[in-house]
């Protein structure tokens, strides 16, 4: 028969991954003989927990456990979340993760497997912080079994991702021995709600791998807008994306994520998201969109008047951190017959993007008295590579040309160059691209100018 008693009075200790201070205290008794050691009853006393409490027998010949339990009662998770859940959970962003309310959790082994585990939620929560992710208050219960099936509950209150505000959703999920399961889950955003579907997760050597299904129920897009901050856009944002699966460090997404805007829609395929919890999250994706009213598009963004519709492709979309670093874009006339009118405002926000210069032309021609232009087509084109965007935009014969730019404005016809917007009807304007290299970020930050300004740019 043995008792003994462990106090760590002193000091700090680094056991990767996790970082321990001194404080716990543990007492323990049993027996041992030649071939067993016993622990009949262990209890750590540490701040953080209510009791922590063990029992175990280990082979010493063999130097392995043989049974054992662990039970952990009402561990605040604000205390020990920080110590040893987030250096697990997200280690490149420990610092970041916040923790909330009380769990816990009881676990047996035998035959140096773990047979059973069962963890209890109460009040609990945690977040990222700057408000990029939370959800709770989380309630419930999850019993699992190495060699049977259970079936467990858990009650969410609510969450946040970014901007937007999740409503409470429950969670009825089945576990076994190497898998999970759950049949719907439905998250209310806004007006709408995100809904999985079939989602089934096994554990792999590599870690958790799982598909299903997701479907995004119609959200407004003018109370979308208004809740992230964008400039308002009508229409609605829908999605069917019947094949979700995810993988370590990975999402992705068959289906397209559409969404119905400025009389037109957007369309997400082959969307890929590597790291999302990481401090360089990537998305892939190739993007289409169709019919877009120009009048509303140009008002949305304070850009001037252009009336007519456009498509769009974004192919090879590819973001870090949520910032663009390559793709290959192009956005011409949608067919059909509309009228198809740019303002003189318009025209000057266009030519600006390309620097002051370019305004000039059109400031010291005849065309500066009128007011609104007529045109035949709009075509423009990017390839970002390495910072830097190979313009392009209409060639005679109206397809996309490489390696063009926006630079000047110019009377019909004018040679030279590669027209941008070619005139149509009386009075009728070309703008004409000339510069074939434009630096990406100073492009966005001309484009940004002249949507705060609203005005007319400086001339030189």
């Amino acid at each position: 028969e043995w008792e003994g008693r462990a106090a760590w009075s002193a000091g700090e200790a680094y056991w990767h991954p996790f970082y321990l201070t001194a404080g716990p205290m543990v007492e323990a008794r049993g027996r041992v003989d030649a071939r067993t050691l016993t622990v009949t009853h262990a209890s750590l006393q540490m701040e953080g927990t209510r009791m922590v409490a063990a029992s175990a027998d280990f082979d010493l010949a063999r130097g392995v456990l043989r049974r054992g339990a662990l039970t952990v009662a009402d561990a605040d998770l604000a205390v020990i979340g920080p110590r040893f859940l987030a250096p697990l959970l997200a280690p490149e962003r420990a610092n970041a993760l916040r923790f909330a309310g009380h769990v816990s959790a009881g676990l047996v082994f035998d035959n140096q497997s773990l047979q059973a585990a069962e963890v209890a939620f109460s009040d609990a929560g945690f977040s990222l912080t700057d408000r990029e992710l939370s959800f709770g208050p989380l309630n419930g219960a999850l019993p699992w079994r190495a060699n049977g099936a259970t079936e467990g509950q858990l009650t969410v209150g609510g969450g946040r991702w970014q901007k937007l505000t999740l409503g409470a959703f429950d969670v009825v999920a089945r576990l076994d021995g190497n898998g999970l399961d759950v049949d719907r889950v439905r998250i209310p955003v806004l007006d709408g709600a995100l809904v999985l579907e079939k989602l089934s997760l096994r554990r792999a050597p590599t870690g958790w791998n799982g598909h299903g299904g997701a479907v995004v129920e119609p959200i407004s897009m003018q109370r979308l807008t208004d809740t992230v901050g964008l400039p308002p856009m009508r229409g609605v944002l829908a999605a069917s994306l019947p094949g979700l699966r995810v993988a370590p460090g990975e999402i992705a997404l068959d289906g397209a994520l559409v969404i119905s805007v400025f009389d037109g829609y957007l369309q997400a395929t082959r969307l890929q998201v590597l790291e999302p919890f990481g401090v360089a999250a990537r998305v892939y994706a190739d993007i289409e969109a169709r019919h877009l009213d120009l009048a509303q598009l140009t008002d949305t963004f304070s850009f001037g008047s252009v009336t007519g519709f456009i498509d769009a492709d974004v192919h090879g979309l590819e973001l870090v951190r949520w910032r663009p670093i390559r793709f290959d874009a192009r956005v011409a006339s949608s067919p059909g017959d509309y009228p198809r009118r740019i303002s003189q405002r318009a025209v000057q926000n266009i030519s600006a993007l390309g620097g002051p210069g370019a305004v000039a032309a059109i400031q010291r021609s005849m065309l500066g008295i009128f007011e609104t232009f007529g045109y035949s087509e709009i075509g423009v084109s990017c390839a970002l590579v390495d910072g830097v965007c190979r313009m392009g935009g209409l060639d005679e014969a109206g397809d996309t040309v490489r390696g063009g730019g926006i630079a000047r404005l110019a009377p019909s016809g004018v040679g030279g160059g590669f027209p941008i917007v070619r005139g149509g009807g009386v009075p009728a304007l070309n703008v004409i691209g000339y510069n074939r290299r434009v630096d990406w970020n100073e492009l966005i930050e001309r484009l940004q100018r002249v949507i705060a300004s609203n005005a007319a740019p400086i001339i030189e």
